[in-house]
């Protein structure tokens, strides 16, 4: 019992009641520095998404472009939206209308024929590609429940497709199914348990079908099962995460950071195709600042990478990782970036796409020359571009006017045509000549009918 001596004046206190009060006093100073800690590194983030135009002018600190605004998310629902502002451009096939509010995510199916979109209205759409040319865009529609989508992956059957909460922080999955009369319809399946403490800045389902990759903006990367059971979680060492993806062959997953270097890792399964392990497979080295984002070739022999240092860069990864051979950098080019910028590598590697605040410039990739550019493409900016399979369409998200806008990819074509009037200089048989002529005529002519419809 606590006592007072009144010939010493001591106030006496039992052990047991002093050391609480320490470990009170520890436990409010440790909870104290941790939200200090949060705070500067959500400070140290949102500077890195900085364009030089606004440190110059000291407007430092706004959301990052690669993680949404929780509060705008909350008053998404109650978010008077002004007009889709019009925009014609010879280069714009569609423009798909019908979120209520701003287009965060996109993605392709493997199968080229669908298109999802996730949104700030708790929504995501499942649009046909096939469409696309038609006047009006007919799609599938189902409601996030009490949550909005920040991320979304369509599998590789098609039968279903995961959504990165906002405000969770996990992982919910949807099934694509029909009903009795024939007409499709989305239902939710089950949600993964709570494991990212942080945004999720990136989600994938592996193109194989056997695992999932989800990434948070701290140093958290997990691969889980289709299942929600957690395979391996890694801590990337990278202060913060910017980008994560896998490759479209599903053997290897990829991040970037503040660092200046991509790491790569290879996610192994049995001959039985049970999980095994992830080890740390190459990293990419030549940028001198932090790496935006980056995108495989279709073939994994190649990556494209932008950094905040002003340029990007196409690397030669079909090297031998396991005897310790590097990838190299086969080509640079300089490139404007506002803050965070997005890079897309065409499928068939002709196009190097590049969204940076409201504009994206489209190169070619064996010479690193811009082609287009197109601004103003959502009115504010970007969120996401995706390449369609077939390399024809670019794909873009993000602004006020809660669209999916859908672009030709005249580089492409004009890279194309290059190509194969090289090879046909060099063809040596009459069959192979008349092979790259058909093919030759059939590129002018898609090029052609683009720019004639615009006319």
């Amino acid at each position: 019992m606590a006592g007072y001596d009144s010939e010493t004046g001591i106030l006496h206190v039992p052990i047991a009641i002093f050391t609480a009060i320490i470990g009170i006093v520890i436990t409010i100073i440790y909870i104290y520095k941790q939200k200090s800690k949060e705070r500067l590194e959500s400070q140290s983030y949102d500077k890195l998404f900085d364009s030089k135009e606004e440190r110059d002018n000291g407007q430092t600190g706004r959301d990052s472009n690669q993680t949404v605004s929780k509060k705008r998310a909350k008053l998404a629902s109650n978010k008077k939206f002004p007009s889709p502002p019009a925009l014609t451009h010879p280069l714009l096939l569609t423009t798909l209308k019908g979120h209520i509010g701003d287009v965060i995510d996109i993605d392709f199916s493997i199968n080229a024929k669908y298109l999802a979109s996730t949104s700030e209205d708790r929504s995501v759409r499942l649009w046909s590609v096939k469409e696309f040319k038609s006047k009006d865009h007919k799609y599938l529609r189902v409601n996030v429940e009490l949550d909005h989508g920040s991320r979304i992956s369509i599998s590789p059957d098609v039968r279903a497709f995961i959504v990165s909460l906002g405000q969770e922080n996990t992982i919910r999955v949807f099934k694509i199914g029909k009903k009795g009369d024939g007409s499709g319809e989305i239902t939710h399946a089950y949600d993964f348990p709570l494991k990212h403490k942080n945004e999720i800045i990136a989600l994938n389902i592996a193109p194989t079908g056997k695992y999932i990759m989800s990434c948070s903006k701290d140093t958290t990367m997990i691969i889980w099962s289709l299942k929600g059971e957690i395979l391996c979680q890694i801590d990337t060492l990278q202060v913060m995460n910017t980008y994560a993806a896998i490759s479209p062959c599903g053997k290897f997953v990829a991040t970037s950071g503040f660092v200046s270097d991509i790491k790569i890792w290879e996610v192994e399964f049995t001959k039985s195709d049970e999980y095994s392990k992830v080890s740390r497979a190459m990293e990419l080295k030549g940028h001198k600042a932090a790496v935006y984002s980056f995108n495989f070739s279709d073939d994994v022999s190649r990556m494209a990478t932008v950094s905040k240092d002003g340029y990007w860069k196409i690397w030669d990864i079909s090297v031998h990782y396991r005897l310790d051979q590097d990838p190299r950098c086969i080509m640079t080019g300089s490139c404007h970036t506002a803050g965070f910028s997005f890079i897309a590598l065409s499928p068939d590697a002709r196009t190097v796409a590049i969204a940076s605040g409201a504009r994206i410039d489209f190169f070619f990739a064996y010479d690193a020359k811009l082609d287009e550019t197109i601004k103003d493409v959502h009115g504010e900016m970007l969120m996401a571009i995706k390449w369609h399979p077939s390399s024809k369409y670019l794909a873009s998200a993000g602004g006020n006017d809660r669209s999916v806008r859908i672009w030709h990819n005249v580089t492409g074509l004009k890279a194309t045509i290059i190509d194969l009037t090289n090879r046909l200089r060099r063809a040596n048989s009459e069959t192979i000549k008349e092979r790259l002529q058909l093919q030759l005529d059939d590129a002018k002519a898609s090029l052609a009918e683009i720019f004639e419809k615009n006319k």
